[in-house]
């Protein structure tokens, strides 16, 4: 805006410069040419001052009437012209503001969907480290059921053969393979959850919720339809 600015002034400056010296040769002109026509020499009369006066009158009122015009014209056009500068800096500065606005806009959806991925992120770890916990807690319950079948295993030779006892047998195996298949079944899990794509927490959570359930609801199935634990 500044050197639209210094544009403008300098052919303003420039234009006032040449009016002044066309008005100056216009002065000069104007009396030679009455001097070449009425004499050089200075007159004492009134009379002849007063038609000096009224033919320099009637030469440059009109020429000041139309350098007026002139200038009011120069005006409008150097003001249009300054209009325009305004219009294109404006429209620059306007372009570099939306320009910024969309950097920075860009920047803050790149930083919200850092955070939002170092949530899931989390979110997922958290399960993951739930779903262990769970792993370890069935572990545990393998290895007792698997060292009692040991146990009953190596003692048979020791006990009578009674049907109790196989009922007994038959419940510490099938509690083992529900461990099994309880281990099996969250190490997939585990594993879904860490090679899944999520979209928020919510999906993480729900995830989890949904596959302890179904492992929970397969075991309990297997249960079932193998009738209740002898007391």
């Amino acid at each position: 805006m500044s050197k639209a600015k210094q544009g403008a002034g300098d052919k303003s400056l420039k234009y006032l410069v040449a009016v002044i010296g066309a008005v100056i040769l216009a002065v000069f002109v104007a009396v030679y040419l009455y001097r070449s026509t009425f004499g050089p020499e200075l007159s004492v009369r009134s009379v002849e001052w007063s038609n000096f006066g009224s033919y320099i009158g009637g030469v440059f009122g009109p020429m000041i009437s139309f350098v007026t015009l002139l200038a009011v014209l120069k005006t409008v056009y150097m003001q249009r012209e300054l209009l325009d500068a305004q219009k294109e800096e404006f429209a620059r500065m306007n372009a570099l503001q939306q320009q910024t606005f969309d950097t920075q806009l860009s920047q803050m959806t790149k930083a919200a969907s850092d955070a939002r991925i170092l949530q899931v992120s989390a979110a997922q770890d958290t399960a993951i480290k739930v779903v262990d916990q769970h792993i370890s807690i069935y572990e545990r319950v393998w290895d007792r059921h698997n060292e009692s079948a040991y146990r009953f295993n190596r003692d048979e030779c020791h006990r009578s053969s009674l049907p109790s006892d196989e009922v007994f047998f038959e419940s510490i195996l099938r509690h083992r393979d529900e461990a099994r298949i309880a281990i099996d079944e969250l190490m997939r899990l585990s594993v879904n959850l860490a090679v899944s794509e999520f979209r928020n927490v919510h999906q993480v959570r729900k995830s989890l919720a949904l596959g302890l359930d179904s492992i929970r609801t397969t075991i309990i199935s297997g249960r079932d339809g193998l009738g209740p634990d002898p007391e």
